[in-house]
């Protein structure tokens, strides 16, 4: 889900991705899985984020860009030299996936009993 933003929000977005440090950096592995699931994370976190990818020249770097824009369904919003901004706004959760959030997170209160569990889910 591929998000078309308009010039005047990516305008906006580069003005806020200013003063960014890069979260993740691509090195001379290049892009693997785990530098994948970082970026993923930290997209989900902070929805806008810099990249750095170094040692690869231009076209390598283009076409790594637009791998992570399709595997991760996030945009890229300005791109000048070794830099990326990548934007994906943060995905709705569910009344059913905060139950399931908080009966994992809840599982490791052991001074909670069932009863406060079932009290708790039921409340939300």
């Amino acid at each position: 889900m591929k998000t078309n933003l308009s010039s005047a929000k990516k305008k906006d977005l580069r003005k806020k991705a200013y003063s960014l440090k890069p979260y993740v950096m691509i090195g001379q592995y290049g892009l693997t899985d785990a530098v994948l699931a970082e970026i993923d994370l930290a997209l989900n976190a902070h929805e806008l984020i810099k990249i750095r990818i170094r040692g690869s020249d231009k076209n390598e770097r283009s076409l790594q860009c637009s791998k992570i824009e399709q595997e991760l369904n996030a945009t890229i919003i300005h791109q000048v030299g070794f830099i990326t901004v990548l934007y994906r706004p943060k995905a709705d959760i569910s009344e059913v996936q905060w139950k399931y959030f908080f009966t994992g997170l809840l599982k490791y209160f052991k001074r909670w009993s069932a009863r406060d569990y079932l009290i708790l889910i039921n409340k939300i």
